[in-house]
Protein backbone atom coordinates (compact mmCIF):
# COMPACT_ATOMS: atom_id res chain seq x y z
CA UNK A 1 0.00 0.00 0.00
CA UNK A 2 1.23 3.63 -0.79
CA UNK A 3 1.34 5.44 2.46
CA UNK A 4 0.43 8.61 0.76
CA UNK A 5 -2.53 7.37 -0.43
CA UNK A 6 -4.08 5.99 2.91
CA UNK A 7 -3.01 9.37 4.39
CA UNK A 8 -4.74 11.38 1.73
CA UNK A 9 -7.28 9.21 2.06
CA UNK A 10 -7.84 10.38 6.09
CA UNK A 11 -7.48 13.40 5.30
CA UNK A 12 -10.06 13.75 3.15
CA UNK A 13 -12.34 11.55 5.21
CA UNK A 14 -11.81 14.44 8.23
CA UNK A 15 -12.84 16.98 5.70
CA UNK A 16 -16.44 15.45 5.31
CA UNK A 17 -15.57 12.65 2.58
CA UNK A 18 -17.57 9.87 2.16
CA UNK A 19 -16.13 6.52 0.73
CA UNK A 20 -18.49 4.86 -1.84
CA UNK A 21 -18.51 1.09 -3.19
CA UNK A 22 -19.49 1.28 -6.79
CA UNK A 23 -19.23 -2.01 -7.68
CA UNK A 24 -19.21 -5.29 -5.40
CA UNK A 25 -17.71 -7.88 -7.74
CA UNK A 26 -14.93 -6.82 -8.58
CA UNK A 27 -15.11 -4.06 -6.01
CA UNK A 28 -14.23 -0.51 -6.89
CA UNK A 29 -14.48 2.55 -4.93
CA UNK A 30 -15.16 6.63 -5.48
CA UNK A 31 -13.78 8.98 -2.23
CA UNK A 32 -16.39 12.23 -2.43
CA UNK A 33 -15.79 15.66 -1.47
CA UNK A 34 -19.04 17.93 -2.43
CA UNK A 35 -19.84 17.44 -5.71
CA UNK A 36 -16.14 16.14 -6.72
CA UNK A 37 -15.07 12.21 -7.10
CA UNK A 38 -12.37 10.18 -7.39
CA UNK A 39 -11.32 7.08 -8.00
CA UNK A 40 -9.42 5.08 -4.68
CA UNK A 41 -7.86 1.86 -4.82
CA UNK A 42 -9.67 -1.00 -2.80
CA UNK A 43 -6.34 -1.93 -0.87
CA UNK A 44 -6.28 1.71 0.92
CA UNK A 45 -10.43 0.99 1.66
CA UNK A 46 -10.04 -2.34 2.77
CA UNK A 47 -7.01 -0.90 4.85
CA UNK A 48 -8.91 1.58 6.41
CA UNK A 49 -11.41 -0.72 7.60
CA UNK A 50 -9.21 -3.01 9.00
CA UNK A 51 -7.61 -0.21 10.81
CA UNK A 52 -11.12 0.68 12.31
CA UNK A 53 -10.72 4.31 10.73
CA UNK A 54 -13.85 3.72 8.33
CA UNK A 55 -17.75 1.91 8.74
CA UNK A 56 -20.20 1.40 6.35
CA UNK A 57 -23.26 3.64 7.20
CA UNK A 58 -25.95 3.07 4.95
CA UNK A 59 -26.26 1.00 1.08
CA UNK A 60 -27.86 3.75 -1.04
CA UNK A 61 -29.08 2.22 -4.44
CA UNK A 62 -26.76 -0.94 -3.98
CA UNK A 63 -23.62 0.98 -2.95
CA UNK A 64 -22.42 0.80 0.40
CA UNK A 65 -21.20 4.30 1.86
CA UNK A 66 -18.01 4.47 4.21
CA UNK A 67 -17.13 7.38 6.85
CA UNK A 68 -14.64 8.36 9.34
CA UNK A 69 -15.09 6.55 12.67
Amino acid sequence: MHPDLYAAALQLLHEGAVIIEMTAAPSTYRIALGHDSVPIPGHVVQQLVAHRKIHAVCQVSGKRRFVLR
